[in-house]
């Protein structure tokens, strides 16, 4: 017996988008490549397939209680995790090194440093971490 269930599976975020919760919007942007004396001149761009994206913005888990607040004299860095839901499959995202690539997201005029991403088993959908770090 054939179980078939790509029709199904492309029914799954189509459903998801209709209940509203992809309230979010997120660009994608990544390093310009430009360098100015050998070092990457802190410029970015939208990649242009990634710009608007709905998605649904969310802390971490709450099944975890962790401080990520770190008190050096004389400056405090706070750490800020995110988790992003985007609205479809991007092939952009699978197969990245997230430490070395240095791509970020502007989720809602916030921007933070994507820190990996994740696909689902059967390319339907994306999620980021992300991380926003303040000095």
């Amino acid at each position: 017996m054939l179980q078939d269930l790509s029709l199904e599976l492309n029914q799954v975020m189509p459903a998801a988008l209709a209940t509203g919760l992809f309230s979010s919007v997120c660009t994608i942007q990544a390093p310009s490549g430009n360098l100015v004396n050998g070092v990457p001149d802190g410029t970015y761009i939208n990649v242009p397939t990634l710009v608007n994206l709905r998605c649904i913005d969310a802390p971490p888990s709450i099944n975890r209680i962790t401080s990520k607040e770190k008190d050096t004299v004389p400056v405090v860095i706070k750490e800020s995790d995110r988790h992003i839901l985007l609205e479809d499959f991007f092939p952009e995202f699978p197969g990245l090194n997230w430490g070395n690539v240095k791509w970020r997201a502007i989720v809602d005029g916030v921007t933070y440093a994507i820190v990996g991403a994740e696909v689902d088993s059967q390319n339907q959908m994306v999620r980021l971490a992300l991380n926003l770090v303040t000095v």
